[in-house]
């Protein structure tokens, strides 16, 4: 419960900082403009966010050659689960 407050005021201190920064650099903007802006951050946000989780993650993608074992349960679980092997 401890962490979803956390999280929910961190969003709230980057969205005042956001909004305060565009208030002072740019002026009078309307609903629109700001629809633009929060769809741009959005379309940006999808671009960078599977980038952004492999290198935070520090994903390695590994062959068949490198780890038989690892594909080779993954073979397993794909078919038990009747899923095609990621």
């Amino acid at each position: 419960m401890w962490l979803q407050i956390r999280m929910y005021l961190l969003l709230g201190v980057m969205f005042a900082i956001v909004y305060s920064v565009a208030v002072v650099f740019l002026p009078g903007g309307g609903f629109l403009f700001y629809g633009v802006l929060a769809s741009g951050m959005l379309l940006l946000q999808y671009l960078i966010g599977p980038r952004m989780i492999k290198w935070s993650m520090g994903i390695r993608y590994v062959t068949p050659e490198e780890a038989p074992e690892l594909h080779q349960m993954v073979d397993e679980l794909a078919q038990a689960a009747g899923i095609k092997k990621p």
